[in-house]
């Protein structure tokens, strides 16, 4: 879109009467108006801007309430600089553990400052000292004091966003995102050919909005379109998934997204009484994505929630990636979705998507992630970048305004992933009438005499068996003395089931549906299996410690808030020092800040 920019969006949706609704942990809301986020939004720019930031800089953002998160968004924007969202820790367990991956991801972008909290503010002063860039940290609420006008700094054409890949398979790498870049994107999925947009419609969400899907899909694409925005706590949904249904009933919603597990938990805790007082018949656009899909959710929630007035038609698939904004592809609006029954005999050993009846022997279904956005192309491509016939399976390509610019500062994985003009996503699926269907990824696809087999499906199989926790489950491939392959899969046990009875079922299990034979089954503890800030498993870093003999499931030793504080405040103490010695060496003499 030409000349759009994060703040040239806000402060339209200023003129309007729309208004932005930010739900607490204890149920109570605070609304505002987006008129009076703006004033807000500039307050924080004008607080940034007098302390030297500006354009060319980089600001992270750790902020775990919205009501804190979406000004500081925004006032960022307005600078110039760049947002750089960070993900904070549900609990001061994880906090260890966190200030590693902050200060990894921190120094990757050469982050100028961040914007926080006054509960976090004094516990990262070890995180401000251990990169090199950070010159200052403010809690957010103290910036959003100096109150007055800001005039809009941010260009199309420069850097608005940097969001860090999941590293559900390397480390996150930092994806640059021009106002350009996003703008194309929510107006793809605000459009006509997307969500189709219109007055009344009213959305809600509880994704974290350090994530794509929270943070540009509904944060930016609702402002964008100016409708009303209702946000609950990412950790209310998981204590009570029922919440975010009875939010869309007590708001007369119409748009909502979420990953696969959350329909599935839904449905597992909405069963009878639970159920009472929850009216879904305004919900429109049930978005679905950000994982593998699975036709048995869609069907399973349908039939829980029917009676609450939910419609199949108002399920809407779609795929997409960080490295092209958020969405690439979406079902048709309004229409069933569609899944295409499959041999997985035929996927494993032909790398052809050959249509057969369900029911049969080796049928699987996959659901249609739909249709490329207007001005956006998909491309299946094999190994040497040649695109494919219909139904043959290879990586998916992408082209279009929404594809980013590369990694910050990462020419080698910029390169390989942006090839001829096509972003390669790493991911395999195939396409059919003009349909795409996700199959995978291209790094875990496990290959066992010379036979394709996709972890998802095992895994899935591995899901349905009793005592095994759904989602947590996880299947790869490694290498015996002979040059061999052999396959591992490692779950997580619900409730107290017996382990061993467990994975020997898994295992007959798999070799019933696949014909395959798993080398070695592990049935751990609630907990076990390492997952990226957005949720999903870091198959490669359980592999890591499985291949190396590491324990699989580690009990870390949460440090106690004094500790934090005492290295926090000696980090703060070197800050202080670096700050003053810039100072003498000649840089911004108020600040320490470089221009």
């Amino acid at each position: 879109m030409a000349g759009w920019t994060l703040p040239k969006s806000l402060a339209l949706a200023a003129e309007s009467r729309a208004s932005i609704t930010y739900m607490q942990d204890d149920g109570s809301e605070r609304s505002e108006s987006y008129a009076a986020l703006y004033g807000r939004a500039q307050a924080i720019a004008r607080h940034l801007s007098e302390n030297g930031i500006g354009r060319g800089h980089r600001v992270a953002l750790l902020i775990p309430e919205a009501e804190g998160f979406v000004p500081s968004l925004y006032g960022v924007a307005l600078t110039g600089a760049a947002v750089v969202p960070l993900a904070p820790p549900a609990h001061l367990a994880q906090l260890e553990a966190a200030l590693g991956a902050w200060q990894r991801m921190a120094t990757t972008a050469e982050v100028t400052a961040i914007l926080t909290t006054a509960t976090l503010r004094p516990m990262l002063g070890s995180l401000v000292a251990a990169c090199p860039t950070v010159q200052e940290i403010w809690a957010w609420d103290e910036a959003a004091a100096n109150a007055g006008p800001f005039e809009n700094q941010a260009r199309p054409d420069e850097n608005g966003l940097i969001q860090f890949t999941s590293g559900s398979t390397s480390h996150p790498k930092g994806v640059v995102l021009h106002h350009e870049n996003l703008g194309a994107n929510v107006e793809g999925i605000t459009g006509p050919d997307g969500l189709d947009v219109r007055e009344g419609d009213v959305g809600v969400s509880w994704l974290p909005l350090f994530h794509d899907m929270g943070l540009i899909g509904i944060v930016m694409g609702g402002i964008h379109a100016r409708i009303p925005l209702v946000l609950m706590p990412s950790l209310l949904f998981l204590k009570r998934p029922n919440e975010w249904l009875r939010t869309i009933t007590r708001h007369r919603a119409t748009l909502s997204f979420a990953p696969n597990f959350a329909y599935e938990l839904c449905v597992r805790r909405g069963a009878g009484h639970a159920n009472n007082g929850i009216d879904l018949s305004t919900w429109r656009v049930a978005g679905c994505g950000s994982e593998p899909i699975r036709p048995e959710t869609l069907e399973l929630f349908t039939q829980t929630f029917a009676d609450r007035g939910f419609r199949a038609n108002a399920y809407l698939p779609c795929y997409g990636l960080a490295e092209s904004t958020l969405a690439a592809t979406f079902h048709a609006l309004g229409t069933p979705w569609r899944f295409d029954t499959v041999c997985s005999k035929a996927l494993r050993e032909e790398q052809r998507a050959v249509p057969c009846e369900a029911g049969q022997e080796n049928a699987v279904r996959l659901v249609s992630c739909g249709r490329p956005f207007p001005g956006h192309q998909v491309r299946i491509a094999d190994s040497h970048d040649r695109p494919l016939p219909e139904r043959s399976v290879g990586e998916i390509l992408l082209r279009g305004p929404s594809v980013m610019q590369g990694y910050y500062k990462d020419a080698r994985h910029s390169a390989e992933a942006l090839r001829g003009g096509w972003l390669h996503t790493g991911d395999l699926g195939y396409v059919a009438e003009g349909e795409l269907y996700v199959c995978g990824r291209k790094k875990d696809l496990i290959i066992v005499h010379g036979r394709n087999y996709h972890p998802q499906d095992l895994e899935w199989v591995a899901s349905e068996v009793d005592g095994v926790r759904r989602g947590n489950v996880v299947a790869f491939c490694t290498a015996d003395p002979n040059g061999g392959e052999r396959v591992v899969l490692i779950a997580e046990s619900r409730g107290r089931a017996d382990a061993e009875a467990v994975a020997a079922e898994i295992r007959r299990r798999v070799q019933e549906a696949s014909g395959l034979h798993l080398y070695d089954v592990r049935v751990l503890p609630k907990g076990a299996i390492p997952k990226t800030t957005s949720g999903k498993v870091q198959r490669g870093r359980l592999k890591a410690r499985y291949e190396s003999g590491q324990p699989l499931h580690v009990a870390t030793e949460p440090r106690t808030v004094l500790r934090h504080l005492i290295s926090s405040q000696w980090g703060y103490t070197k800050v202080a020092a670096r700050r003053l010695a810039s100072r003498f060496g000649g840089r911004n003499g108020r600040t320490g800040l470089e221009a």
